[in-house]
């Protein structure tokens, strides 16, 4: 029965490794690092986006409406400066003439920014050496592995063609039918191998590359999304001064500049884990320094949301970087805290209020006092039109008679 579950966590085990591997390359797709295949041509998946000629038509659609926009924004600008006054006419005519040239001036600088960043990209990824360096699921099999067996080594292991049978061998067993232990003619020592460390390690790996490329998905979506926007933003410049193109601005060299965020913090957690992995305390025993792998694997998944987040907050105004919403257990936690602390309070205090305002239903000592304490209010302050001499607390003055 335990050479089943060892088989059985084995092949789960692998299945994740396979899902790291293929998080990863999603990964470098979504960076812009691997290039995908449009109708023959080989580009990064946001020039594709940015090329597609559906958008093309929409965005030129959305300039000619902008411009319109902004002739009759001119025009309601002129009319209202003839009442007031308090601009020059070639002033409101520059901003025009502004907005038009701005519109075409920003498109090109969108297309070369873009360019720069993929260019930014592949030039980081071969700094890191993240095309010729070991994949995420070789250095976490690695990391496992208590024994390796037959001369193998995580060199000979590819989690795309290595199976169960290859890793763990054929086991001995009675009769031909119960098995009984393993012959050790697989790659590894089955009874050497963390199997519960390896599948949390590997989880937690899975989450973490998971929310990044989640991220960076969003992102695409987002910069097309600003491209849209961006002569519609331009095209109240006579009106606004160009304060919703600011706007504008700060939200797209956010959307591009996250990307650098988290290429960065997954490449960091990429160079640190094989040391992380090699790390062993003495006299702490097997089991005890696999709990402790565990930790620090963890650690440095962690890496990847947070180190996107330190980039924001040095290059990225606060508020975009709240509003760019990073799916991340710190602040989900947050959130979580919050709303059960408001559920308290929304529950707790009105029982509290609700009991004290009860309580001289059921005792006549203190439904007695409030009697008395209204009587005594009403004399001392009767109020407006009831007959009396007292004052309005809103207005501070007596009734006239």
């Amino acid at each position: 029965m335990l050479l089943f579950f060892q088989e059985l966590g084995m092949q789960i085990f692998l299945w994740c490794l396979q899902l790291v591997d293929a998080v990863t390359e999603m990964f470098t797709t979504f960076t812009g690092v691997t290039k995908v295949s449009v109708n023959g041509s080989e580009m990064t998946l946001l020039d594709a986006a940015m090329s597609n000629s559906t958008v093309s038509t929409v965005f030129w659609s959305i300039v000619v409406l902008a411009v319109g926009l902004c002739c009759v924004i001119t025009i309601v600008a002129i009319i209202r400066n003839m009442f007031t006054g308090d601009k020059k006419l070639s002033g409101i005519v520059g901003k025009f003439i502004v907005a038009i040239l701005a519109t075409l001036a920003v498109l090109i600088l969108i297309v070369l920014v873009i360019l720069i960043t993929d260019d930014i990209l592949v030039l980081l990824a071969d700094v890191f050496g993240m095309s010729t360096s070991d994949k995420l699921s070789t250095t976490l099999f690695d990391a496992c592995v208590g024994k390796w067996c037959n001369g193998f080594s995580a060199a000979d292991f590819d989690v795309s063609t290595t199976t169960v049978r290859d890793l763990l061998g054929d086991y001995k067993s009675i009769l031909g039918v119960w098995p009984t232990s393993w012959k050790l003619s697989g790659m590894i020592d089955p009874d050497e191998f963390y199997y519960l460390p390896a599948l949390i390690a590997c989880v937690s790996v899975t989450v973490f590359m998971v929310i990044a490329v989640v991220q960076l998905s969003k992102r695409i979506f987002e910069i097309v999304f600003c491209y849209f926007t961006m002569p519609a933003a331009l095209s109240v410049l006579p009106l606004d001064d160009g304060a919703r193109f600011k706007n504008w601005r700060d939200t797209f060299m956010a959307r591009i500049l996250m990307v650098f965020g988290t290429t960065i913090s997954v490449n960091v957690f990429a160079i640190l884990l094989p040391t992380l992995v090699s790390v062993k305390i003495p006299g702490f025993g097997g089991f005890g320094n696999a709990v402790f792998m565990i930790v620090l694997i963890i650690a440095g998944a962690m890496v990847i949301p947070t180190g996107q987040r330190l980039f924001e907050r040095i290059f990225v105004s606060r508020e975009e970087a709240y509003f760019d919403g990073s799916i991340i257990a710190g602040r989900g936690a947050r959130y979580i805290t919050s709303y059960g602390r408001h559920m308290y309070r929304s529950l707790a205090v009105p029982v509290k209020w609700s009991w004290r305002q009860a309580k001289p239903l059921f005792d006549p000592e203190e439904r007695a006092k409030n009697q008395s304490r209204n009587e005594g209010a009403y004399r001392e302050n009767p109020g407006p039109g009831s007959g009396g001499t007292g004052e309005d607390k809103k207005t501070g003055k007596g009734d006239k008679k």
